[in-house]
């Protein structure tokens, strides 16, 4: 997890609010960022090749419908709705599971996309994220002082409408943060094209059906997502080996 900049820099706090400043003299925390995000983009077409293999031959119009929906959240309802027609209550469990890693992962993502790059000269090994919402808040809280106002008077009053310190509130991330982020970004990815494969399972796979979904559970973050989401709902059942037959609008895309 980032740290707040209060606790790296403790004394001469301040920032740049420079994105080509900092990206300029951390280019090796610009790659990592970059590949985030490029992983993160991949998982997202992963979901949408899985959502097109569990569909099938209903996949062209529930993809039209898919692809008119402009934001995350409703292609995300559309996703759920989908896989809980189609998929058995076993594997639909498992979509669930990969959908909140991928959500996780995608609430990280835009913080890397929309949140500001700036630099701290007293941390310069760490990745600075600004939330642009606060010092928009801090300008308008002060934007009412008269100009005329005494320096002394006028710095007292800043202070006092600071809105708790955006700058110490920052976000930091160091180079191992940054490539632990990357590490997950990674794995996502990777389970989710596992599941996709399993949506469009064929007899070319070297691997039974079966090994394929076996192989997807004993993946650690996998596991513990449906531990999560079994105490969650409180339903925590022993999972079987091959998934109840559950009939539904469209056919199983692993027939």
């Amino acid at each position: 997890m980032p740290q707040p900049l209060s606790k790296v820099v403790r004394t001469g706090l301040s920032i740049i609010l420079a994105p080509d400043h900092g990206a300029s003299r951390q280019p090796e925390l610009g790659a990592l960022v970059a590949r985030a995000i490029a992983l993160c983009a991949n998982s997202d077409y992963n979901l949408g090749l899985a959502f097109v293999g569990m569909l099938k031959t209903e996949a062209a119009p529930a993809f039209a419908i898919y692809d008119a929906l402009r934001w995350s959240y409703s292609k995300t309802q559309a996703l759920r709705a989908s896989s809980k027609i189609v998929l058995s209550e076993h594997d639909h469990r498992i979509f669930e599971a990969l959908l909140k890693l991928f959500a996780e992962d995608e609430k990280q993502r835009n913080k890397f996309a929309h949140w500001i790059w700036a630099y701290c000269d007293n941390a310069p090994d760490y990745l600075v994220l600004v939330d642009p919402i606060d010092p928009l808040r801090w300008k308008a809280s002060v934007a009412h002082i008269p100009p005329g106002t005494s320096g002394q008077m006028r710095i007292g009053v800043k202070e006092a409408l600071n809105i708790s310190g955006w700058m110490e509130r920052a976000d930091c991330y160091s180079k191992p943060e940054l490539e632990h982020i990357v590490e997950r970004f990674a794995d996502t990815n990777s389970l989710i094209a596992a599941f996709r494969n399993l949506m469009d399972y064929s007899a070319l796979y070297a691997a039974p059906e079966d090994e394929l979904r076996s192989n997807l559970l004993s993946r650690p973050r996998l596991a513990q997502m449906l531990l999560q989401l079994g105490h969650q709902s409180g339903q925590i059942q022993s999972t079987p080996s091959t998934p109840d037959a559950q009939p539904g609008k469209f056919p199983r895309a692993w027939r």
